[in-house]
């Protein structure tokens, strides 16, 4: 009951233990909490738990996942080993240096590059071969048996393989990276990249909107810049996953700050942010990121790409929810540090094995 009157108002117990004490004893005065033991009357406690309470109302309703489906992804993955006796440091150091996604593997990696782009990255000291090739969609759905590579055991090979391929996409069109606490990396574009105006949405027969992805806090002296985390994942559907970041700038351009820092600017400032906002967003970054088309190719390798559908992926539920809607909402809306509970977090729940 405790954690409902929290949401009925803040209480802020980072300044101590004792004054947040006092602060929630006042509010339990103030809504007249019964202080003896004994029965409480349910219809008190009840409206203090419904106080800011959503009702289940008629469906269907159609929710706007944070999943972009993969539409396909290329016809082959080859397994590449270096010929002959080669100095196994510098193989190591190159392959973690590769421009083009590869993942290690024994000696040495998988890809789907073709092997004259590889062989120019690794030089004439480390000459590679192919080795073996493998139908991706097999390898995806029963791994590499000649190899001993397990199901489960290559879905995270062609998740790093994706990531790699994403995080190079995003370079390319200019985006910055920050590493946030989880040691995962965001990306998001500057204030001059973005602008900080709204932008506008609209896929065929899809969401349509505006957004700002990039703001200006004058109460507070900083800017604000919306990036996104992808994950690829293979179950229940194949998909990219995404999880929304806010990064914050002194002048529109440099961090302010470590991650542990930032993650408690996020805590503060976006707290008061719904899931109406967070959508919207995501839908005005990638509209933006993909300058409005249904596709977005991700290369992985000369030739090979990545194919990732837009708009996100959407799914009808038999009921709806009432709720309150911000897209009308100011992009430059303060945030009041005295209401509000939401908060956009580092955690990644999308560490969970992807197994179906």
């Amino acid at each position: 009951m405790v954690d409902a009157i929290a949401h009925a108002q803040y209480i802020d117990f980072s300044k101590g233990w004792a004054q947040g004490l006092c602060e929630l004893l006042a509010l339990l005065t103030e809504l007249h909490i019964p202080r003896a033991s004994g029965a409480v009357r349910a219809g008190l406690w009840q409206g203090v738990q419904l106080k800011d309470a959503r009702t289940v109302g008629p469906g269907p309703e159609r929710l706007i996942s944070n999943w972009l489906a993969i539409d396909s992804v290329p016809g082959r993955l080859r397994f590449y080993d270096f010929k002959g006796g080669i100095p196994l440091g510098a193989a190591q150091k190159a392959i973690k240096e590769s421009p083009v996604p590869v993942a290690a593997f024994n000696r040495g990696f998988l890809s789907f590059a073709p092997l004259h782009q590889l062989q120019e990255h690794f030089g004439p000291n480390l000459p590679l071969e192919v080795v073996a090739e493998r139908i991706t969609n097999d390898f995806l759905d029963a791994g590499w048996p000649d190899l001993h590579i397990l199901p489960r055991d290559a879905r995270p090979k062609f998740a790093d393989l994706a990531r790699q391929a994403m995080d190079a996409f995003f370079l390319t069109k200019g985006l910055h990276s920050f590493e946030l606490a989880s040691g995962r990396h965001a990306w998001w574009p500057t204030a001059a990249q973005a602008t900080l105006k709204r932008l506008s949405f609209s896929w065929s027969g899809g969401p349509s909107g505006s957004r700002q992805i990039a703001g200006r806090s004058a109460k507070r002296g900083f800017h604000w810049h919306y990036g996104v985390t992808c994950w690829a994942r293979t179950a229940p559907v194949r998909h990219m996953r995404i999880a929304g970041r806010v990064i914050f700038t002194s002048d529109g351009r440099e961090p302010i700050g470590n991650a542990r820092r930032l993650h408690k600017m996020r805590r503060s400032f976006c707290k008061g942010w719904r899931n109406d906002k967070w959508r919207d967003l995501l839908l005005a970054f990638w509209f933006w990121m993909a300058e409005g088309a249904l596709f977005v190719d991700v290369p992985l390798g000369e030739g090979e790409a990545l194919r990732i559908r837009l708009p996100p992926m959407s799914f009808d539920a038999p009921f709806g929810i009432t709720a309150p809607d911000d897209a009308g909402d100011s992009d430059d809306e303060e945030d009041d540090p005295e209401s509000g509970s939401g908060d956009e977090s580092d955690d990644d729940p999308e560490e969970l094995d992807d197994e179906p």
